[in-house]
Parts: structure tokens; C-alpha cells; sequence
């Protein structure tokens, strides 16, 4: 349906021919976000196979007052206009990469990290949100 509407140049909320600058008229569309907190003891356990899951890209600097996000996005791969797909090479290995800009910092899973030969510097673990709600204790920097 999406497809239908944006090869026809509609809006997806109203269906009025979509400019730049277009504001739907007469309609609201209301969203709701639910938000949670959890306690440092609900974290993922370290070792487990979902703190293995991802490690983080970063210059190493982490302070461990911020919170950390990784968007709906990223997660299941659907695009906005935050979002760009894009193909590379890492050491002649092909990887796909999902550029967004609504998660805080970049991530890649541990074990494609160690296929690639990544040198990875531990660091002290700290949580990260993900889409679905869950914290992923992160324990390593690429």
C-alpha cells in the first residue's frame, strides 16, 4: 500500500498529492510510546547470547551517565528518511550496512566483528537500549 501511494506521489497519512511543506488537513494521527525503566539487575547478563549479540563502533570514549539507543530501524531494517541501506567491503567481505541516525552510536554483531578480524578493546560494560525494550550490556569497542 505504501508503495502504491508513494509511486502515485500521495501522502501516506491522507492521501492528498504530497508536496514539500505538505500538512495534512483535518486529520491528527495520534502515536503512543510506552517507556519503561529498568534496573541495572534486568540488564542482559554478560556472557548470555544476547550480550554477545552486538559490540559497539566508537572512539572509545563512553560515559556511563548517558543513555544509549538503538532504533526500531535498526533493528528490523525498516528505512525513513533517517535511514540509508548501503553495501561495502571489509576486508574483501561483503557487509551490509544500515546507516540511522535515531540510534546513538553504530553497532555490529560480535561474532561478524571477529569474522572481520576486528581488533576489539574491552570496556567497562554498559547498557544499551534496544528497539524492543531490552538492555544489552555492551563489553566491547571496535
Amino acid at each position: 500500500e505504501l508503495d502504491e501511494k508513494r509511486a502515485k506521489g500521495l501522502c501516506f497519512v491522507c492521501d492528498e498529492k504530497y508536496i514539500i511543506e505538505h500538512q495534512c488537513s483535518g486529520q491528527k494521527q495520534l502515536y503512543f510510546v510506552e517507556v519503561f525503566e529498568h534496573k541495572k539487575e534486568e540488564l542482559v547478563a554478560e556472557g548470555s547470547d544476547e550480550s554477545k549479540a552486538i559490540c559497539a563502533l566508537d572512539n572509545g570514549n563512553v560515559d556511563a551517565a548517558h543513555d544509549y539507543y538503538v532504533s526500531m530501524h535498526t533493528m528490523t531494517g525498516l528505512h525513513d528518511y533517517r535511514t540509508m541501506r548501503v553495501t561495502g567491503n571489509v576486508r574483501d567481505k561483503p557487509v551490509h550496512i544500515l546507516i540511522d541516525t535515531g540510534s546513538t552510536h553504530n553497532f555490529l554483531d560480535l561474532e561478524m566483528a571477529k569474522r572481520l578480524c576486528c581488533k576489539l578493546d574491552s570496556t567497562e560494560p554498559f547498557p544499551v537500549a534496544v528497539a524492543n525494550g531490552h538492555k544489552i550490556c555492551i563489553t566491547f569497542f571496535i
